[in-house]
């Protein structure tokens, strides 16, 4: 019985490790600084290759809520937190804002 649940652990164990690979294309990040929800001071917003070089940046007043998403004609979605948020956890934000490739708010 005991060998059954260790290979069924080992199989859980390598399919976590190989769905962890990074995908081919881009990737857009913004790191949360401070606590959590990334606080009110601003963040960056950065679009890397798969080999790590960045590719752009964007600037913002509010710090992240959540991760960006970024859209098939190169525009995103950035949730942000808003000043004076009513809670301070989980589901911390408030905003969100589509933004354009030249980082115009649209």
């Amino acid at each position: 019985m005991n060998y059954i649940k260790s290979y069924l652990f080992c199989i859980f164990c390598f399919t976590l490790l190989v769905s962890q690979d990074v995908m081919e294309g881009w990737i857009i990040y913004t790191p949360q600084i401070g606590g959590g929800g990334g606080g009110n001071n601003g963040a960056t917003t950065y679009l890397k290759n798969e080999s790590g070089n960045t590719i752009k940046t964007w600037d913002h007043a509010r710090g992240a809520a959540s991760m960006p998403y970024l859209l098939p004609d190169s525009s995103f979605i950035y949730p942000y937190r808003v000043q004076n948020p009513t809670m301070n956890s989980g589901g911390v934000g408030g905003g969100i804002q589509y933004i354009n490739w030249d980082g115009d708010v649209l």
